[in-house]
C-alpha cells in the first residue's frame, strides 16, 4: 500500500536529545518521557521545530539506511510518528493512519517506537541505569548569585565571597556549551535568581540552546520584565518556599517583613500567565503547627507541595542552621499531618503499597547526570554540596565532567559497601538517602549517617503502615 503523506514538528513544549546508544523525547506539557533505541534515536532526530514532510524525513532517513525501501522507511516514520501524536509529543498535518508494515520488514530495519508505553517512574529508573554506565551532563543548576533579600534561618547557602563572579559572557557561553553536550535541562537559582541582573539573559540563552528552564526563587522581586522573559514555552517549572500561610510565621522564618504576601501575589501572577508553579514547604521547628495550611492551599489552588523534614547544615559545614530542625519527637505528628494533608502522597502510597517493605539501596545519581555552579564559577556535584569539584575560570566543563577526582569517587561510591548498615534497615524504602546533607554534617565518605535521618525513615514506614492498613 502507499504510506500516508503527513507533515509533523516537535510540539513546542516537546525536547529531544540523543544520548549514548539511545533517544530520549520528553514534554513539559503532560510529563511524558520516553526511551527509545538506537533506530528510535535516529527517527527522533529527524523531529524539528518547524513542518516536515513525510517526503523529506524519508529522504533522509534513506542515507542513514542506505538500501532500505523509501516506502518502508515512510511507512516505519509513519507509525512512529503516530504513537508520538497519540502520546503529545508532535503536532501532525495529514494522515498518519496506521500503515500495515510487514513482519518482515520489522525485523530487516526496527520498529522505533517502543513495544509498550513506560511509566514515568520505570522510565526514569532506566535513566538512571543508563546514566550509571555513560554519565552525562543532563541536569545542570546554576547560582545566579549566592545574594538574597531573604534571611531564612535554615538557609544552606554559604552567603560569603570566594572569589569574583563570573561575568555574564561567561556564563552565556556555558549554557551554549550544555546545548552542544546535549543537556536536557537548567535550572536558575541562588541565592535569590531574581537578583541577577543577568538573568533574562541567561534564561534567553538557554531557550536558544532548546535547554528546558526550571526557576527556584522566592518570587518577592518578580517584575513585568521577569514575568515576560519566564512566559516561554521552555520553562518547565517554578518553584517557591512557603512555610507558613500565617504571614507572622511564614516573615519570622525569612526574617523579611511582608515576603508571605508579596511571593503569593506573584505565584497568582504567574499562574494567571500559564506558568506552571510549584511550592516547597521545609517543616522547621517554627512551623511544624501550621505547615499544614499550606498543603491545604496547595490543594484547594492545585499546586503541588513537598515538604522536607531534615533541613541541611550549610555548605561551608556551618551547622548552626540545624538549630531549627524538627525534634524526633514532632516526627509523628507531622507525618500524620502530611498523611492528612497531602492527596498525592496518599496516592504514591497506595500505588507502591506492595514496596514499602523492599530493600532500596538506591542513591540519586549525584556524580551521574547532575551538576552544578556558583556564580564564582566553582563546580558542585548538586546545589547545597560543598564539595568543590572543579572551576569553570580555569577548566571547561566537559574536562571537569570526566577528570575531576573528586566526581570519579562518587561514581564509585556503593552504598551497600560504605554504608552497611542500611542492609539491615526495613525502612530504606522511606529514606530520603542525600549525600549532600551527609557531606555537610558528617563528610560524605565518614560511613555515618547524621542523627535524625534514619529515624525520619522509621516513622514514615510506620505511619505509612497505619494509614494503609499494614498488621505487623
Amino acid at each position: 500500500m502507499t504510506p500516508p503523506q503527513f507533515h509533523t514538528r516537535l510540539k513546542p513544549d516537546s525536547f529531544v536529545r540523543k544520548l549514548d546508544g539511545i533517544g530520549f523525547i520528553y514534554n513539559i506539557g503532560n510529563h511524558r518521557q520516553e526511551v527509545f533505541d538506537a533506530s528510535g534515536a535516529v527517527f527522533l532526530q529527524q523531529l524539528s521545530r518547524n513542518f516536515r514532510t513525510g517526503d523529506e524525513i524519508a529522504a533522509d532517513l534513506r542515507r542513514i539506511f542506505v538500501g532500505a525501501p523509501r516506502e518502508v522507511l515512510l511507512g516505519d516514520f509513519g507509525e512512529f510518528a503516530a504513537f508520538l501524536y497519540q502520546a503529545g509529543f508532535v503536532e501532525v498535518l495529514g494522515d498518519i493512519a496506521q500503515p500495515a508494515i510487514s513482519p518482515a520488514a520489522q525485523a530487516q530495519h526496527g520498529s522505533a517506537a517502543p513495544a509498550r508505553d513506560r511509566g514515568l517512574a520505570e522510565t526514569s529508573e532506566f535513566l538512571k541505569e543508563h546514566f550509571s554506565a555513560h554519565p552525562t551532563v543532563f541536569s545542570f543548576q546554576f547560582y545566579t548569585t549566592e545574594r538574597c533579600n531573604e534571611r531564612c534561618v535554615h538557609c544552606y547557602v554559604d552567603r560569603e565571597s570566594h572569589g569574583r563572579p563570573l561575568p555574564l559572557e561567561r556564563r552565556l557561553a556555558l549554557l551554549d556549551r550544555l546545548g552542544a553536550m546535549g543537556t536536557l535541562d537548567v535550572t536558575f537559582t541562588g541565592g535569590e535568581a531574581l537578583m541577577s541582573t543577568g538573568l533574562p539573559a541567561l534564561i534567553d540563552r538557554a531557550r536558544k540552546n532548546d535547554l528546558v528552564i526550571s526557576l527556584l526563587s522566592n518570587l518577592t522581586l518578580l517584575t513585568d520584565e521577569l514575568l515576560d522573559a519566564i512566559r516561554n514555552p521552555n520553562v518547565d517549572v517554578v518553584q517557591t518556599s512557603i512555610y507558613s500561610m500565617d504571614a507572622e510565621i511564614h516573615d519570622a522564618i525569612t526574617r523579611r517583613p511582608g515576603s508571605l504576601k508579596q511571593t503569593r501575589s506573584a505565584l497568582d501572577r504567574l499562574r494567571s500567565a500559564g506558568v506552571r508553579v510549584t511550592i516547597s514547604c521545609p517543616v522547621l521547628k517554627e512551623n511544624r503547627d501550621s505547615f499544614q495550611d499550606v498543603l491545604r492551599y496547595g490543594a484547594e489552588s492545585g499546586i503541588p507541595v513537598n515538604c522536607d523534614f531534615a533541613i541541611m547544615a550549610k555548605e561551608n559545614g556551618d551547622a548552626a542552621n540545624l538549630a531549627h530542625r524538627l525534634a524526633t519527637g514532632d516526627l509523628e505528628g507531622v507525618v500524620r499531618a502530611v498523611l492528612q494533608g497531602s492527596p498525592k502522597y496518599r496516592e504514591r502510597l497506595e500505588q507502591n503499597r506492595d514496596a514499602l517493605d523492599a530493600m532500596s539501596l538506591d542513591t540519586c545519581g549525584v556524580g551521574n547526570y547532575m551538576l552544578c555552579m556558583k556564580s564564582n564559577g566553582e563546580f558542585l556535584p548538586c546545589p547545597g554540596f560543598g564539595l568543590v569539584v572543579g572551576n569553570a575560570w580555569d577548566s571547561d566543563i566537559g574536562e571537569v565532567w570526566r577528570n575531576s577526582p573528586q566526581l570519579a569517587a562518587l561514581r564509585r561510591f556503593s552504598r551497600r559497601e560504605q554504608f552497611p548498615q542500611c542492609t539491615s534497615c526495613g525502612a530504606t524504602a522511606f529514606c530520603n538517602f542525600c549525600l549532600a546533607k551527609f557531606h555537610n554534617e558528617v563528610g560524605w565518605e565518614s560511613g555515618v549517617i547524621p542523627t535524625g535521618y534514619c529515624e525520619i525513615a522509621r516513622v514514615n514506614r510506620r505511619m505509612a503502615q497505619q494509614h494503609l492498613g499494614f498488621r505487623h
